[in-house]
């Protein structure tokens, strides 16, 4: 049988190896669902006087929009 302070140690050191796991999972976005998708068609937006601040145009002339 194992001395009692061993055992606190195994015990903390799996609980911060399981504490790392969850976090790089969670960094890695694991499980999160991502939807591909292609752009329809581009149309103006009546009503809109002012646009967002944030647009990104590329190369091709699509232009990005942020949230």
């Amino acid at each position: 049988m194992l001395p009692m302070y061993v055992k606190i140690v195994v015990v903390s050191l799996a609980v911060i190896l399981l504490q790392h796991v969850v976090r790089l999972l969670l960094l890695m976005d694991f499980g999160v669902t991502i939807f591909n998708h292609t752009p329809g068609p581009c149309k103006i937006v009546p009503g809109i006087d002012f646009g967002s601040e944030d647009m990104e145009t590329m190369p091709d002339g699509l232009t990005l929009l942020p949230r």
